[in-house]
């Protein structure tokens, strides 16, 4: 009997414990955001990495060839230290960007895109800033 008692006290216990009492309330504070002025967002776009001011000033075509020219910079400078299988990586991404830049273009309209970027982007740094903006947009 005493052993059916402590068996009931323990089970109404665990049974209590699992059961969805009342939730806590928490109180929110509400914080006040800070507003940016343009100029502030301005600048930090420039510097952001993977820059992602072009999207909306430019064709899809042109935004993909720049990424597939940013990352062939990117492993160009890299080329030494990554491995088989990074160098896999960045070629399927390229070869992806490739097809975008390509896509309803004649091989004229494409390669004028390809000279209007690497006039706009002549160094190959300058374009490589892009590639972390174009892997995201990847994932």
């Amino acid at each position: 009997m005493k052993n059916a008692f402590l068996f009931s006290l323990i089970a109404t216990g665990v049974l209590g414990a699992c059961s969805a009492g009342k939730p806590a309330t928490e109180e929110r504070k509400v914080s006040q955001q800070k507003t940016f002025s343009a100029e502030d967002k301005r600048i930090a776009s420039v510097l952001s990495i993977g820059n992602d001011e072009i999207s909306s000033t430019v064709s899809p075509q042109y935004r993909a060839t720049l990424c597939s020219l940013s990352l062939q910079a990117i492993e160009d400078g890299m080329r030494s230290t990554l491995s088989d299988e990074q160098r896999q990586a960045f070629a399927q991404a390229q070869a992806l960007y490739d097809q975008r830049s390509a896509a309803g273009l004649s091989q004229d309209d494409r390669e004028r895109t390809v000279e209007e970027v690497e006039a706009a982007y002549p160094n190959p740094i300058d374009r490589a800033r892009f590639a972390i903006g174009c892997l995201q947009d990847l994932a």
